[in-house]
């Protein structure tokens, strides 16, 4: 073979391997998008009904694995305060029952990894990041 044809052929695998690279790079996977939240003050008075149409949702976050499933299997949870309430909102999509794959009697601090969504919150700004 070639000197010139093998640096075509060359060429082309690293082509090819950048090519499958940017397809996982620009994948989003949900990852990060979870680490902080912000609390907003609501627009008004709020009434717990299960509808979110009196919330200001600005400060929603999505939770999701993949976002090509996120549909069906994800979540949106937002927080919102006035004088006297701290409210949460979460709106969840799970196509099979929720579960959680590691049992809690044999891995108790894998909990977090499954269909969970855990909220810490401390009034003691002395404590570290994260809780």
């Amino acid at each position: 073979m070639s000197r010139d044809r093998w640096n075509l052929r060359g060429a082309g695998l690293v082509i090819l391997a950048f090519m499958f690279l940017a397809m996982f790079a620009n994948a989003d996977s949900g990852l990060g998008r979870h680490k902080k939240m912000y609390v907003v003050p609501t627009p008004g008075k709020v009434v717990i009904d299960g509808k979110l149409d009196d919330w200001d949702l600005s400060g929603q976050i999505t939770m999701y694995v993949a976002s090509e499933t996120s549909d069906m299997m994800g979540a949106r949870c937002s927080m919102m305060y006035d004088e006297e309430a701290l409210y949460v909102s979460g709106v969840v999509r799970d196509s099979s029952p929720m579960m959680n794959r590691h049992d809690p009697n044999v891995d108790p601090e894998m909990a977090w990894d499954a269909d969970v969504c855990q909220i810490f919150m401390s009034l003691d700004p002395s404590l570290p990041y994260p809780l």
